[in-house]
């Protein structure tokens, strides 16, 4: 009993931190079990499996990396290294429309219990009486994701007349979602870009309106698109609503986030009358790699080696593990990501990749000591009820 009070004690006074990366190391070569059967190893190179037990007709896809950061105040870094926030300005496209101001000033963490990484748009005036719309973005520092799964939570503005995005960038190509707030009842946009056009309007074969069964403002949704070649699939809440297979993007490029209006009447609408929030909860992607290392030539997209593991970790048992992990304690404090005047062009984290071809990212994996006595806490248990049992108790 003593040795279950012990660890009880511990684990809710540890900070533990989500930003998770693979293929490297858990704690060693230590393996952990959680409580939903998915097994964490000190390197999956197998990859990383999305099977669908539930789904037999899709197709298996099997990525070589991970990468999930979680803005959550009790799980949040004190440095978000990987992301950098967008601080630059992009012109009037059409008549009649504003200037959108990016500013690092309008991306916050939420203070309260509830957590997330908040985009803002805010609308001034100037001594001249023009209207300033300052808008909010963050991409991530990679700029070589070649096909993946990436998924995010995220919680759209009440005020009508701004659009939310997430989506993978390169200077010629797009895989977006889009959420309009003046749109009702309530859509999200599914676009490929370069897009065709179909008298006029926007073609089916790249663009979607999918309908919403929920009221985004209220709370936190899982979005996603799982791209691959010649293939994009969107998912709402882990259900697919839109598959698309034309003009799929073929170039490597960078996830990103943001929140905009330019007032323009037929698309954002707006500017909003006050202030509007767009809230990213977390953000998890599983991932192939275009970088190739310049003195060995093997490129991160080769088949996994499996030296290590002899099959792929679950996702779905992942996103279990991730979603369920215990509050800690909110009371750190964080730094935001650095600046960047304009959309970063260069990668600014190497990929290591060893003689053999493995790929290793610059980082490990952190919620390993807290989870190793969450797994001490529950074989307590076990133990004290086989002793209970043994003593006829």
């Amino acid at each position: 009993m003593k040795l279950f009070l012990f660890t009880n004690l511990i684990l809710t006074t540890l900070t533990q931190s989500t930003i998770v990366k693979g293929n490297e190391g858990v704690n060693g070569d230590s393996e952990l079990k959680s409580q939903y059967g998915v097994t964490f190893t000190d390197s999956c190179d197998c990859g990383y499996l999305d099977h669908d037990d539930t789904d037999l007709s899709k197709s298996d896809n099997v990525w070589s990396d991970m990468w999930h950061v979680d803005f959550r105040p009790w799980h949040n870094t004190k440095k978000f290294n990987d992301i950098w926030v967008a601080k630059y300005n992009i012109e009037a496209k059409y008549e009649n429309t504003l200037d959108r101001t990016f500013t690092s000033e309008n991306v916050w963490l939420n203070p309260s219990d509830e957590g997330g990484l908040q985009l803002a748009v805010t609308v001034s005036k100037d001594i001249n009486n023009k209207t300033i719309m300052r808008c909010a973005g963050f991409g991530t520092q990679r700029n070589d994701y070649l096909y993946g799964s990436f998924r995010s939570y995220i919680k759209t503005p009440k005020i009508p007349g701004t659009v939310a995005a997430m989506y993978i960038y390169n200077t010629q190509e797009e895989i977006d979602i889009e959420i309009l707030s003046s749109v009702s009842p309530p859509q999200s946009y599914f676009a490929i870009h370069p897009g065709l056009l179909e008298n006029g309007r926007a073609s089916h074969l790249t663009h979607d309106n999918h309908h919403l069964e929920f009221d985004p403002t209220v709370e936190f949704h899982e979005f996603r698109f799982d791209w691959s070649p010649n293939l994009c699939i969107f998912y709402v809440d882990g259900v697919e609503a839109r598959r698309m297979t034309t003009n799929i993007p073929s170039l490597p490029g960078r996830l990103m986030f943001n929140h905009w209006s330019d007032g323009n009447p037929n698309f954002s609408q707006g500017p909003p009358e006050q202030d509007a929030i767009f809230e990213v909860l977390n953000i998890t992607a599983f991932f192939n790699s275009s970088m190739t290392d310049p003195e060995t030539g093997f490129n991160t997209t080769a088949p996994a080696k499996c030296s290590k593991t002899q099959q792929p970790c679950n996702i779905r048992g992942i996103m279990d593990y991730l979603q369920a992990m215990p509050p800690e304690s909110a009371s750190q404090e964080v730094d935001l990501p650095p600046e960047a005047t304009r959309i970063p062009t260069s990668e600014t984290k190497k990929t290591a990749i060893t003689s053999d071809g493995t790929t290793l990212l610059g980082g490990r994996q952190r919620y390993g000591l807290g989870f190793i006595l969450y797994t001490i806490n529950l074989c307590s248990l076990v133990l004290l009820k086989i002793n209970y049992c043994n003593r006829g108790i």
